[in-house]
């Protein structure tokens, strides 16, 4: 199955909700997160293709999204209007979430927590198997044993 584009429009009645939140984020936190809040055009539609990002590519965004929700205006957005920061980042790092979904809010939900060295051993893994230094089938076997022994070789299912 091969999706080539994703539509998605904002009704006027989401829009007019977005920007309540706004105003009142805006009220409690100051001006300047009304800039790090602030969105193009209402009803625009955005379109994003389907694509499979490189491993680099993927390291340099999940880096670069960190970053950013470490900053502490967006973090200090976080704690105040979970809701608004993420339709926030959504807005930001839209082709990111349409993409990879599960890895968007895994890195925006717990940024400070998000285990990059997982990432990046399952990166470099990736890219022995693009590379054909090892199978999909060996690698997968590989990181199975690997977390395997890390989270219930500890334990004795015998």
């Amino acid at each position: 199955m091969n999706i080539k584009r994703s539509h998605v429009k904002v009704s006027s009645h989401q829009e007019n909700r977005k920007m309540e939140n706004r105003q009142q984020i805006n009220i409690a936190a100051g001006a300047n997160l009304s800039e790090l809040l602030s969105e193009s055009g209402s009803g625009q539609q955005v379109q994003y293709e389907k694509r499979n990002y490189s491993s680099d590519e993927i390291e340099t965004i999940v880096k670069g999204m960190i970053s950013y929700a470490l900053k502490s205006d967006v973090s200090k957005a976080r704690r105040e209007n979970i809701d608004q920061y993420k339709q926030h980042m959504m807005a930001k790092y839209g082709e990111f979430h349409y993409n990879c979904p599960t890895l968007f809010f895994m890195i925006i939900e717990n940024p400070s927590g998000f285990p990059m060295y997982r990432l990046r051993e399952m990166l470099e893994m990736r890219r022995k198997i693009e590379n054909k230094e090892v199978s999909g089938e060996d690698a997968d076997k590989a990181m199975g044993q690997k977390y395997y022994d890390e989270f219930a070789g500890k334990y004795n299912f015998k």
